[in-house]
């Protein structure tokens, strides 16, 4: 079993002082070992950004606990009085999804016939067989819009073919595989910076399709548009790719929904909204504006953006006007 596992991997590497916490429901031995002993937590102040708020720092810290749960622990170890350091110039480098080489030098024909061979797009299949060939020619899709991507197409055919997977997206009862090629297909668009590329980022964040209705799961609560989770999900960080007067103003016009409507058309997306308008507008201006929205999740957002760019005039400028407690948490020059 993977609770005796990795029990016996925690044993031979020492590491039982190393556990903070276990599942409570699939712990198995683990739970049982008199050697883990499991932290209490205070509380979590990632979910809306608390942890750059001082005041919500000091009233997390009253509650009994060993431990609070943060993205970002500067805020909370400035409140404990810990010494800033500045961390190493090591960077972690992002994992970008894997494409198969096979094929690269295959002419984009190839790759548009491949994307476009999609009649099955909207029949749902319901048998373990039908759902794997389904899946499997789903994946087939995904892959060619990626190496469209990767060799860089950009021919008007190549872009119609795309923006078609985008609007009939393959429906699929599985989770892993509903809307895949379309979600790659729109990010494919955006990355060669297709000239419809944004409007095709609206028309998804706010489709509400009644197609949906055969793939819906009944067991999730969900209004019916987060069935394409997938598709919308990727909207905002892409199009960080793609500064320009549409992509702000499709940012914008996200941030003033209301968190009613902003459900009504699926997960809610503020904080990214909020990050990709500073990502492609990186001015004091655009980060007073946001420091100022309604929710702290997104005022948060744009504190710890401009902690990132610090070093530049616009970011150091919004800070100190609208949040200068955050000037704390930068280390020494």
């Amino acid at each position: 079993m993977l609770d005796e596992a990795i029990s016996d991997l925690l044993t031979k590497m020492d590491m039982w002082d190393h556990v903070g916490y276990c599942n409570t429901e699939k712990g198995g031995v683990i739970l049982k070992d008199s050697r883990y002993k499991p932290r209490t937590y205070k509380g979590g102040l990632y979910l809306d950004h608390g942890e750059v708020f001082p005041e919500v720092i000091a009233e997390m810290l009253k509650k009994p606990g060993d431990g609070v749960i943060v993205d970002d622990p500067r805020g909370v170890a400035v409140a404990l009085g810990r010494t800033l350091t500045r961390p190493s110039d090591k960077a972690l480098k992002d994992l970008n999804s894997l494409i198969r080489d096979g094929g690269i030098a295959r002419p984009e024909s190839v790759w548009i016939r491949v994307l476009g061979d999609a009649d099955d797009w909207n029949r749902v299949a319901d048998s373990a067989k039908d759902r794997e060939e389904s899946g499997e020619k789903i994946r087939t899709r995904a892959g060619a819009a990626e190496m469209m991507l990767k060799r860089k197409v950009k021919s008007e055919e190549a872009f119609a073919a795309l923006e078609k997977r985008v609007r009939k997206r393959s429906l699929h009862k599985d989770w892993m595989w509903h809307g895949l090629d379309g979600e790659k297909a729109l990010r494919t668009l955006i990355r060669l910076k297709a000239p419809n590329a944004v409007e095709l980022a609206r028309f998804v964040l706010w489709r509400d399709d009644p197609g949906l209705d055969p793939v819906v799961n009944p067991m999730y609560k969900n209004p019916r548009s987060w069935t394409d989770w997938r598709q919308k999900t990727i909207v905002f960080p892409t199009l960080e790719t793609l500064p320009g007067a549409a992509t702000e103003k499709l940012c914008r016009d996200y941030l003033a929904l209301t968190d009613v409507a902003a459900k009504d058309i699926g997960p809610t997306q503020f904080e990214q909204a909020g990050r990709t308008l500073l990502a492609v507008s990186p001015k004091t201006e655009t980060a007073l504006e946001l420091m100022k929205h309604r929710l702290q999740v997104v005022r948060g957002r744009a504190i710890l953006d401009c902690l990132k760019n610090a070093k530049e005039p616009w970011a150091k400028g919004a800070l100190e006007k609208a949040a200068p407690h955050a000037l704390k948490y930068l280390p020494p020059e």
